[in-house]
């Protein structure tokens, strides 16, 4: 019984340092996943009521029917072409320039006044990109990882995630004192470069 004890301590340990510069890379996207979608919940609802002069009771109404905009998008997304479903890690890197664009498209509404419009229609992209993103994430840690793998992986991302997810909303804050449109921006500087992250690890 001691041997079997000793094996399985030593299997596990070999595994932890088995998991490879890759996964992290995914697990590093999750977090970063988090920390935006903590950004967001702090500083839409601030600029739809300061910026486009929605009431605070619409505000929920508004940012509640972008997450039936996201449940349409993933029903409806395996029958779309192609060029909406591309192959693993490739559409990885595709939602999170998604994440990009969602956050540009909110800022050139806030700075160049395009319409309170524009600003949801930000806000419902990157709704729609951030939770495809994690399940492709999912998708890419199940099927290549096994399950103690996975689930240290997971685990980790996940307490990590929880983290920067709070830092993000008092960061948001702050960067609202600052200028309004300054989260956005932030945000949006921060995908892409997420994006060109991904694209320069996964493609080695």
């Amino acid at each position: 019984e001691l041997v079997d004890n000793r094996s399985s301590f030593e299997n596990r340990t070999s595994d932890a340092s088995s998991i490879s510069w890759i996964d992290w890379t995914i697990a590093a996207a999750f977090v970063g996943t988090e920390l935006q979608w903590n950004l967001l919940n702090s500083s839409v609802p601030a600029a739809l009521v300061h910026c486009f002069g929605f009431p605070a009771s619409a505000v929920g109404s508004v940012v509640g029917f972008g997450s039936l905009v996201t449940l349409g998008y993933l029903l409806v997304l395996p029958s779309l072409p192609r060029a909406f479903n591309q192959p693993r890690p490739l559409n990885l890197i595709i939602t999170y320039a998604g994440m990009s664009v969602a956050w540009l498209l909110m800022l050139s509404a806030l700075v160049a006044g395009h319409g309170w419009w524009l600003f949801v229609l930000g806000t419902y992209v990157f709704l729609a990109m951030a939770n495809a993103s994690q399940i492709v994430m999912l998708e890419c840690l199940t099927g290549v990882c096994s399950l103690d793998t996975t689930t240290k992986i997971m685990g980790f991302a996940e307490m990590a995630g929880c983290g920067f997810g709070m830092a993000g909303s008092y960061f948001g804050v702050a960067l609202l004192k600052l200028s309004m449109p300054a989260p956005f921006g932030l945000c949006g500087l921060f995908s892409l470069l997420s994006a060109l992250f991904l694209a320069l690890m996964l493609g080695r």
